[in-house]
């Protein structure tokens, strides 16, 4: 931690600097000239809590389900979970047992509840609010949906590769190809 702060100091250019632990955050932040940005990449043992279905208000059967779908973020026009749905509504005819599950709030929570109401899957969607432990529940889906219109660092998705999961994102000009 100290050579990271050492190096922000001869480098002037540099404006953040990412950390790791708060040790180098109390470090970093004497420093006027530097910023801290927190590792995106939370060092957690994803395996050390389960917490189950229900820990998130959902029925405990999504453990026997097929596949697992998530996606995490804003509800709204950028992160495209209309095309989320589309998807899924196709996907649905090959593998009937999958679900889907959406993270987050936003302006278009009741759209995308009618939106699968009017694709009479309304029982395979599943609409979560913002969790903090958005990592275990990761752990506990298999493919990780990315569909956002355009993106600057797509956090959820970086998230979702370091939990292992299998990871589908649309290709942006502004983000991941």
């Amino acid at each position: 931690e100290a050579q990271v702060v050492r190096l922000t100091e001869e480098l002037r250019c540099a404006r953040a600097a990412v950390q790791a632990s708060e040790e180098a955050d109390a470090e970093l932040k004497e420093r006027q000239h530097v910023k801290c940005i927190k590792n995106p990449l939370i060092s957690v043992d994803l395996d050390a809590e389960d917490h189950g279905w229900q820990k998130f208000g959902l029925p405990h059967q999504l453990a026997e389900v097929g596949l697992k779908i998530l996606s995490v973020g804003r509800l709204c026009a950028q992160k495209n979970q209309q095309e989320a749905i589309a998807a899924f509504v196709e996907f649905q005819k090959i593998e009937p047992d999958s679900v889907l599950l959406f993270v987050g709030e936003g302006q278009d929570h009741q759209f995308l509840q009618n939106l699968c109401k009017s694709h009479a899957i309304e029982s395979k969607v599943f609409f979560l609010s913002f969790t903090t432990r958005v990592f275990q529940l990761m752990k506990m889906c298999d493919v990780f949906l990315f569909t956002s219109k355009y993106e600057g660092s797509p956090n959820a998705l970086v998230e979702a590769m370091s939990a292992g999961l299998i990871c589908i994102a649309t290709d942006i000009r502004s983000g991941p190809s």
